[in-house]
């Protein structure tokens, strides 16, 4: 729902309204997005205020919900005019959480990137704007794959390498709703990286995978 978070909030504060959206984020650093471009048409309340009391709203209403290629859109639209920059065109950058669940060998991938002059970008100690700038500019991008990579839905538009597990050519469709689909965004720009699944398990859940990658597919980048 990001895009229509957006479209009514550029909407509220274009005219001057004192409207204001609640909005639930999943971080601080998402509220210090918000709070930067929309601090008059915005609120927030803890989490736990909504299991502790029962809270009414007045003179409310509930929003029209967009579909995912409207909020796709719509988000990159706007947010094109602030995170757009060349200050990153000449880095390398390598997008990934760190976590060996993921990645078995990740020591290993991020001690062989930093030799080859990548940055090693871990979203968890960036701001949001920092993040996306630096994303939207680097000459060359690695990342995971799964949910770290919507990051690039919205900030990238130039070609990128992503690794994925072999089992990702083997896709149950039943996947691809949520799954696939959220793939074509970019299915022109990025590049896979097809690694090797670290073990047999059938997830109840599509790229979970861990994989090992093999770091001879990467010393071309």
């Amino acid at each position: 729902i990001f895009g229509s978070i957006l479209f009514f909030l550029e909407f509220f504060k274009k005219r001057g309204l004192n409207e204001k959206i609640l909005i639930r984020c999943p971080d601080i650093k998402w509220e210090k997005f918000f709070k930067k471009f929309y601090k008059k048409n915005v609120v927030f309340l803890p989490d736990n205020s909504f299991l502790k009391k029962n809270i009414c709203f007045s003179n409310s209403q509930i929003l029209p919900k967009f579909h995912p290629f409207q909020n796709y859109l719509i988000a990159k639209n706007i947010l094109s005019l602030k995170i757009e920059n060349n200050k990153f065109r000449n880095k390398k950058v390598f997008l990934t959480s760190e976590r060996i669940e993921k990645i078995s060998n990740i020591k290993d991938v991020i001690t062989y990137l930093k030799k080859k002059n990548f940055i090693i970008i871990n979203p968890k100690n960036l701001s949001t704007l920092q993040l996306f700038k630096i994303l939207n500019s680097a000459k060359v991008l690695i990342s995971e794959c799964a949910s770290i990579s919507h990051n690039l839905h919205l900030s990238r538009n130039k070609p990128y390498y992503l690794l994925l597990p072999n089992s990702f050519k083997d896709l149950n469709k039943k996947w691809y709703r949520v799954t696939g689909m959220f793939s074509n965004f970019h299915s022109c720009l990025y590049k896979p990286i097809y690694c090797k699944n670290n073990n047999d398990i059938e997830y109840a859940w599509p790229l979970l995978d861990q994989i090992k990658v093999d770091l001879n597919k990467l010393k071309n980048l």
